[in-house]
């Protein structure tokens, strides 16, 4: 039955009508036209007016043409699926997506759902959205290479190709009748050449080549092909070898096919065969008066018109693990490899309005690189604390900057020409060397403040000190009990020791040199020479007493 409703949401039975026809392309278009007349048993006919729906076995269809008199009202309406050419998608929702991701967003909030019978893998489509619905319809099955069907009940179906493919074959002039043709060969070529990446290069030769001749069709470069097989396939697709027909028929037989359904058709006149599709179906009342249009090319419909839009899409045939993501708040690059391990090696870049991530096991940066800025935590440690340099640089391989904060520095050599504060220890692997540029002993000191020491860290460590001119001490150098100094070849003057210690000095000398020790204070001093130990031992009140081995000698007085 066929009914209207008006926009104000009044529905009535159209009864009185006639040239009804449901006219459908394989391209999507699904159309009806029809006339109805003024009668008094034939209620709808007063609500068809513009934007009116009609409706006919589930299918939906909004008035876009009408031309009315007194007695009768011609209508053309087309499925209310191209009302969503005024439903805006103003977000964007692009990059390297599945078929399905894209259609479930792309649909949503629509109040029609779709179906999916055979897509599968992802497609890259930059910037998609921001749009209407048919427009990023159009886009979608260009990227996907499919095609797509109205449904009753507001539902889509998508397919690589609409139709099956059960091999009739009908020739011209023989089993079917043409109610009318046309043929065009204007883009008639024969061969192409196409470019792929690396230098990639083929070639592919129609077979009709033999019956139209070498009609070169000029050069496709695409260097997201790196295989020869892929690129030839893509090239062909995009040869147009065979004449464009379309032949509306009135078969019986072919009444019965569907729109899309593949046939062969043995075109006498030219004297080739080929296989066509059924590209438009035409149901009238009654069915006999249908009609079917076969062929490869389809003529410009009312919805093709209304809905054009231009179209700038990359094939999605990239032979590469790389995904391009793309939303209203940011921008993702990520290229992707696996590894004879089997371990996924990746490279991403995010890019949103506040920040850029960069992610990859190598990064490489050619050119001057200036950073302007730092967040707050790395401002505190890098311009709160410098004094001229407020920018940190870095030219060849030299690094210009205020201060470094780092758990570990490894280099071959470290130079300054300040001083360099170590709050912790300080491990130096074989010799420190001063080598200051003045004549002074004040050029190159190693300075102690408050309570310091030099020690022999284990039992058996011990500490050499050697110069050329010999040591001096200025001050106090005091060596505990379990110390053992040895003065090899050495003079040992104004040699102090203190009162308020038991601590023995014991000098060795392993040559005749001769050793002057003095003392000021109350302690005992103890000399070893040419195999005698003396003592001078502090008697407490006057002097000293002299031992040699133990053995009393003599006295010292002060």
């Amino acid at each position: 039955m066929l009914s209207v409703t008006n926009l104000s949401g009044q529905s009535e039975p159209i009864t009185k009508y006639s040239g009804y026809e449901r006219h459908e392309e394989v391209n999507g278009s699904l159309e009806l036209s029809f006339t109805s007349f003024f009668h008094a048993d034939n209620p709808g006919h007063e609500l068809i007016e513009e934007e009116s729906i009609v409706e006919k076995d589930g299918y939906e269809f909004r008035v876009k043409q009408l031309s009315a008199n007194g007695l009768s009202k011609q209508v053309i309406a087309l499925s209310t699926f191209f009302d969503l050419n005024g439903v805006l998608k103003e977000d964007i929702f692009a990059g390297t997506k599945t078929f399905d991701e894209f259609a479930t967003w792309l649909f949503s909030s629509t109040g029609w759902t779709y179906e999916n019978v055979d897509l599968v893998g992802n497609g890259l489509i930059p910037n998609f959205g921001d749009g209407n619905v048919i427009a990023l319809n159009k886009i979608l099955t260009a990227v996907f290479e499919c095609e797509y069907q109205i449904l009753p009940n507001n539902v889509v179906r998508f397919a690589t190709q609409m139709g099956g493919d059960n091999e009739a074959q009908y020739r011209y002039g023989n089993n079917i009748k043409a109610l009318s043709k046309k043929v065009d060969t204007t883009k008639l070529r024969t061969r192409i050449k196409g470019i792929g990446a690396n230098g990639l290069t083929v070639t592919y030769t129609s077979p009709n080549s033999s019956t139209f001749g070498e009609r070169d069709a000029g050069t496709i470069t695409d260097d997201r092909y790196t295989v020869a097989d892929s690129l030839t396939e893509y090239i062909k697709r995009q040869l147009i070898d065979y004449p464009e027909v379309s032949i509306e028929l009135d078969a019986i037989e072919l009444q019965q096919k569907e729109v899309g359904e593949r046939v062969w058709l043995i075109y006498e006149p030219l004297g080739i065969e080929f296989q066509t599709r059924v590209l438009a179906k035409t149901s009238r009342i009654p069915e006999t008066k249908s009609s079917v249009i076969i062929g490869n090319a389809v003529p410009r419909s009312l919805s093709d018109i209304l809905t054009s839009t231009k179209i700038e899409v990359d094939v999605n045939k990239k032979q590469s693990q790389s995904s391009f993501e793309q939303t209203n708040e940011q921008i993702s690059l990520k290229v992707s490899e696996t590894d004879y391990n089997g371990d996924t090696i990746a490279s991403k870049l995010v890019v949103t309005p506040t920040a850029i991530d960069l992610l990859s096991e190598n990064i490489n940066l050619t050119g001057k690189v200036t950073f302007s800025s730092f967040d707050a935590s790395l401002q505190s440690t890098v311009y709160g604390k410098t004094d001229s340099y407020d920018v940190t640089t870095i030219v060849g391989n030299t690094v210009t900057t205020g201060y470094i904060n780092a758990l570990n520095i490894t280099a071959q050599s470290l130079s300054t020409t300040a001083q360099i504060n170590v709050g912790t220890d300080v491990i130096i692997g074989n010799n420190l060397y001063m080598t200051g540029s003045g004549s002074s002993t004040a050029d190159r000191v190693i300075l102690f403040t408050g309570y310091a020491s030099i020690t022999g860290k284990a039992s058996n460590d011990s500490i050499l000190y050697s110069a050329f001119n010999g040591h001096t001490f200025d001050g106090e150098v005091y060596f505990d009990s379990y110390s053992f100094v040895d003065f090899d070849n050495a003079e040992v003057r104004n040699f102090n020791m203190p009162y308020h210690t038991h601590s023995q000095y014991s000098l060795t000398s392993h040559t005749h040199t001769a050793y002057s020790l003095t003392s000021h204070n109350h302690g005992n001093a103890y000399i070893k020479a040419g195999g005698y130990d003396a003592e001078l031992r502090w008697n407490g009140s006057t002097g000293f007493g002299v031992y040699i081995n133990g053995g009393y000698v003599g006295g010292l007085f002060v």
